[in-house]
């Protein structure tokens, strides 16, 4: 064969190998794994399925799954007033709810604010706590189920025993919001969410050792909105968000669990809308910018996984793909 005739072969399988990449990066193009939802909020997955909360039509929404190599939804909890809030332990799905006052037609219990189980592979709803007029983040130890929650003014953390129904008050902050909550085997973190412009507070990160009663600010973000937590063995990762008159300027940043300097591991991000971690990364997705991004937990170059995406949302990973929602539908891509 002649070396031009070679040349060209080459040519077109570097170039048909990039349109393959999809973005160039050699991640393929994102994939549809559910669609035809109704307001999907909050995502969640497990080895097997992949799980989240639907406010619904008139804000009665519903829990549901499915297999993460295809097949139908499963419907785990319907008829509850706006879900939110979604957490796995490997038996039960956790979830929150808002308090909808008494809809057309709705069960009694869809009405109530509070924390709710299921398993995995349905079954009875269970009420662990009813509660206040909202419940936002929720997350899940091998003994307790801790959410935010309450309204304007009155907002608080609580834990409930999983067992028994103990339901506690861990703190109490008018500026704790709705966008992040974790736990470890010694202590509870969570975000107090801030807000920007005329009647600006400072966005912060929060932690109480389980073993006391008085929380300490770890990191303090002055004239940011801070939202959506996820922690590893080491540190707390956060996003930060300011309205700048014309969109939202945003960043992913980082702080050591015991506090200390604040890392700041990218930024220019057009409204960060969830985050997520592996061993070795952090992801996010950008609702106004329209991507999914990644970046070593310990720093250097954004990759983009995605671009192109509408109003990407909550995110989610496991040791292989991406989950994001994306407007009525769930989308993946390999990592």
């Amino acid at each position: 064969m002649k070396p031009g005739i070679l040349l060209i072969g080459a040519f077109l399988l570097f170039v048909f190998g990039l349109v393959a990449c999809g973005n160039g990066i050699g991640n393929g193009s994102p994939r549809t794994v559910a669609s035809g939802l109704s307001t999907p909020y909050n995502i969640a997955v497990n080895d097997t399925d992949v799980y989240w909360t639907e406010y619904g039509t008139g804000y009665l929404g519903n829990v549901k799954k499915i297999k993460k190599n295809n097949g139908s939804i499963t419907t785990l909890a319907s008829d509850m007033c706006a879900p939110f809030g979604i957490a796995l332990d490997s038996s039960n799905v956790y979830f929150t709810t808002a308090n909808c006052g008494s809809p057309a037609g709705a069960p009694l219990s869809s009405t109530i604010a509070g924390v709710y189980k299921v398993a995995l592979n349905s079954g009875p709803t269970i009420t662990l706590a009813s509660d206040g007029y909202l419940t936002w983040g929720v997350i899940v130890d091998s003994d307790n189920v801790y959410w935010q929650g309450g309204a304007s003014g009155a907002n608080y953390i609580k834990k409930v025993l999983i067992n028994n129904g103990t339901v506690t008050t861990i703190a109490t902050n008018p500026d704790i919001g709705p966008y992040g909550i974790a736990v470890d085997e010694t202590a509870v973190y969570w975000l107090s969410t801030g807000y920007t412009g005329t009647y600006a507070v400072p966005g912060a990160v929060w932690k109480q050792l389980k073993s006391e009663s008085t929380a300490t600010t770890i990191a303090v973000e002055q004239g940011l909105s801070v939202r959506y937590m996820m922690i590893d063995s080491s540190d707390v990762y956060f996003a930060t968000s300011e309205y700048t008159g014309t969109g939202y300027n945003g960043s992913i940043r980082k702080v050591s669990k015991n506090g200390g300097q604040v890392t700041i591991l990218a930024s220019n991000i057009d409204n960060p809308s969830g985050i997520a971690l592996d061993s070795t990364n952090i992801y996010w997705t950008a609702s106004y910018g329209g991507v999914i991004q990644t970046t070593l937990k310990s720093g250097g170059a954004v990759t983009t996984l995605a671009s192109g995406r509408t109003m990407p949302g909550s995110v989610a990973v496991d040791s292989t793909s991406v989950y994001w929602i994306e407007g009525n539908s769930i989308k993946k891509i390999a990592k």
